[in-house]
């Protein structure tokens, strides 16, 4: 969306994920393992640094009725995947942050028509160089409701609170999210 110290470097990322799937429809599931590189060239510096990451995914149906999802990442510089280290690229001696991240949930099919469910996550970056103003762990707990009325309408409902802890203390983020749709 904006330039970004990675574009400066000039120098392409480096992605790859391998993944076993089996199953179809409701009772798909796959496994997966990537990894990532690239590099960053800081502001009025010809310096290149270096970010690497790690990541695991999962998504496993117990039964038609029980999924569990999952992701995990540990990397250097992950503020351009997702926003990871809490959208810190660079720490306070000019070397990508390292951080690790995880998110799980669990989503229940009652009927075809409703899915309930929830997840808890986190993100926390090495706090040592952060500095005074550093951001040093995201939580976010949600959960959430999926109604499928009539033909291809589906209604969201979602409750999420985030949480931010900087070096002053925690701040807390509530949010209600309501959504409108529809699946062809």
């Amino acid at each position: 969306t904006d330039l970004d110290l990675a574009e400066r470097s000039r120098r392409p990322y480096v992605e790859g994920r391998a993944h076993i799937s089996w199953g179809s429809d409701a009772l798909a599931g796959s496994i997966g393992a990537s990894a990532h590189g690239g590099w960053f060239v800081r502001p009025n510096s010809t310096n290149e640094r270096e970010g690497f990451a790690f990541a695991a995914d999962a998504k496993i149906p117990l039964n038609s009725y029980v999924e569990l999802r999952g992701e995990w990442f540990t990397g250097d510089g992950m503020r351009g995947l997702g926003g990871g280290a809490i959208g810190q690229l660079f720490d306070t001696n000019g070397e990508p942050v390292h951080s690790t991240g995880y998110w799980g949930q669990v989503n229940f099919t009652l009927t075809q028509r409703v899915t309930l469910g929830g997840g808890f996550g986190a993100d926390d970056p090495d706090d040592g160089f952060l500095g005074p103003s550093g951001r040093l762990k995201n939580t976010t707990a949600a959960v959430h409701l999926a109604l499928r009325p009539a033909g291809p309408l589906v209604l969201g409902f979602e409750y999420r609170q985030m949480k931010t802890t900087y070096a002053s203390g925690p701040l807390t983020n509530d949010h209600l999210n309501v959504a409108i749709g529809f699946v062809f």
